[in-house]
């Protein structure tokens, strides 16, 4: 009683300490809706892991402009109504000024229609899907630090014009919105480079079924297989090809994340899977982003996490938030960020930049060929 009593008489010596510190305590929210569960929970988990290590980092050394960083998650398990559900709760409820690495083609499509995005001003940093369509006028909210996937399968084709294997192609592809646009990509460059696709098949989203497509392409006798689709589908694409002794070439997008496929599969049978990729190397011995990435996360110890490309484009697309936030001024809140990011002439991450202005949301348009050796590690 006595406690509450001095409280309602507001006792300066107690009170006002606690008001002042109330006052004087900074938090900037950012916020982050993807899956850390579900059958793409690598793509959330990655990224969590590498932007949660550039967080914790610029906390450690103050924060921004006097500010801590408080890092909101929610898991929408790759379902296109929980991802609309969670990211209209996330921003109600906790006002970020930006939203990190959302998943899936489809499920941000549908946040867009939805209309919370634009309502509340909030952009997406760090969008992981090449979607060609998710770059157009409707979705100025969504920044991506990746290329198109019209740019990344181009990459595939100029990659298989130069070998054998160009003249009979399998495809496999995932039937949404992501896979049918790097179908319509494929078919537009292939006369260009010689390319004859030979069968064509589609799978569900959530893999499904697609080691019977796998077979049936096989039966077409291909040369080579490109498989347009996520992690999930190379793997067990993998097993079918490898089972089968395919000779050819196995290629896929940068939304295939080598470590889970070697994962699942070993060194061994995930060797000679060619991917396009459009981070940086996160094992590169002089790239400052990715010797500052391996440092955070404790990964050259061995006692730490190990890295990733998807980890490297969580830690960057922090790491451009955070750039953004100290151009937005004392009082940051979205519409400033969003600002910053479309009036800074170029962003330097660590030795890999990205630009964007008032219409252009497609940071990089950088693409390299990798391929996964006999030690299961990626080779650019």
């Amino acid at each position: 009683m006595a406690l509450r009593f001095s409280c309602r008489q507001s006792a300066l010596a107690l009170i006002l300490p606690v008001c002042f510190a109330a006052v004087g305590a900074k938090e900037i929210t950012i916020g982050m809706v993807a899956p850390q569960s579900g059958p793409a929970a690598v793509y959330g988990r990655e990224a969590l892991a590498g932007a949660r290590a550039y967080i914790d980092r610029v906390n450690a050394a103050g924060g921004v402009n006097g500010a801590q960083l408080r890092l909101k998650v929610k898991d929408d398990q790759f379902d296109v109504a929980k991802t609309v559900a969670l990211t209209n709760e996330l921003i109600q409820r906790e006002r970020p000024v930006a939203l990190l690495c959302g998943v899936g083609t489809a499920n941000w499509i549908a946040v867009t229609k939805d209309g919370i995005l634009q309502r509340s001003g909030v952009p997406v940093v760090g969008v992981m899907t090449p979607a060609t369509v998710l770059r157009d006028e409707p979705y100025r909210q969504l920044f991506f630090l990746r290329p198109t996937l019209q740019d990344e399968i181009r990459r595939m084709a100029q990659q298989l014009s130069t070998t054998s294997f160009n003249n009979r192609v399998g495809v496999l592809y995932q039937d949404d919105a992501f896979g049918k646009d790097a179908l319509a990509g494929l078919q537009r460059v292939a006369p260009e480079f010689g390319i004859t696709a030979v069968a064509t098949k589609g799978y569900a989203r959530d893999a499904g079924k697609v080691e019977a497509a796998t077979r049936e392409v096989l039966e077409s006798k291909p040369t080579s297989l490109l498989v347009l689709g996520t992690s999930g589908a190379v793997t067990r694409t993998l097993k079918v090809v490898r089972e089968r002794a395919f000779p050819g070439p196995v290629i896929s997008s940068s939304v295939v994340d080598p470590r889970d496929v070697v994962q699942a599969l070993t060194p061994e049978v995930a060797r000679g899977l060619i991917l396009v990729q459009v981070m940086p190397n996160p094992r590169s011995p002089t790239l400052p982003a990715a010797i500052e990435l391996r440092r955070d996360l404790n990964a050259d110890s061995g006692k730490g996490e190990q890295v990733s490309t998807l980890a490297m484009e969580g830690y960057l697309s922090a790491r451009l938030v955070v750039e953004a936030l100290k151009r937005a001024g004392a009082n940051p809140g979205p519409r400033e960020v969003y600002a910053a990011l479309t009036t800074t002439p170029k962003f330097d991450l660590g030795g890999f930049s990205v630009a964007f202005d008032a219409t252009n949301r497609t940071g990089s348009r950088k693409t390299e060929i990798s391929i996964i050796n006999w030690q299961g590690n990626l080779l650019y």
